[in-house]
């Protein structure tokens, strides 16, 4: 919306790209003299602009070079997105919300890489390690082909259906399956014989 907000767009640096799960987006800079998030200003921050239309209530979306800035809990349960400064609770138990002793998992993640660098840690497909990114903005959990078939799960084979077309950060669409998976392992949880999305995506790193 950089009309609304009377924001002008130059272009991005020769050396810089975007590029999503669907390849690379054609998008523009903007530059916001202050942005107010949580009550703290950020100034002179630069804003990407372009890529996948959000919908018509939603001017755009944040990234890790803001939720990285704390340690950021996203309850999906209760709505609520909360940043925390961390000091002295290392090897603590965190899960503050649970007053009944119920189990909970633990994932080790990798360190991050830079500023910006992704949250990713290891699951376990059919008994097999993926390195795999945690992507708040995305609204499903996709396995590329290659690592399907790593797993040995390939799109042709039996009890797999169709998946429609999946759309990400830029304009193209990619196909996708559900496939039958007989273990999904994340941290301490082991999900048995349920179904993956699979698609021909591209994914550099995880």
């Amino acid at each position: 919306r950089v009309d609304r907000y009377h924001l002008e767009v130059g272009g991005l640096p020769p050396y810089l790209t975007v590029q999503g799960v669907n390849g690379e987006a054609d998008v523009g800079l903007a530059t916001v003299s202050t942005f107010t998030l949580l009550g703290a200003p950020f100034h002179h921050t630069q804003f990407l602009v372009g890529g996948t239309e959000f919908g018509p209530t939603i001017d755009g979306i944040l990234g890790r070079n803001f939720l990285m800035v704390a340690d950021t809990e996203l309850d999906l349960a209760n709505g609520m997105v909360r940043m925390f400064q961390p000091h002295g609770c290392e090897g603590q138990v965190l899960a503050y919300w649970d007053t009944n002793g119920a189990p909970y998992s633990v994932v080790q993640l990798e360190p991050p890489q830079g500023r910006t660098g992704a949250v990713i840690g290891t699951a376990k497909v059919n008994g097999v390690p993926m390195r795999v990114a945690f992507d708040s903005g995305a609204n499903t959990s996709v396995l590329t082909l290659h690592a399907a078939g790593r797993a040995g799960i390939r799109h042709e084979g039996p009890g797999v259906t169709p998946g429609g077309l999946s759309g990400g950060f830029g304009r193209r669409s990619v196909e996708t399956w559900f496939a039958p998976v007989a273990s999904f392992k994340l941290g301490d949880e082991e999900i048995r014989n349920t179904r993956l999305r699979i698609g021909a995506l591209e994914l550099t790193d995880v």
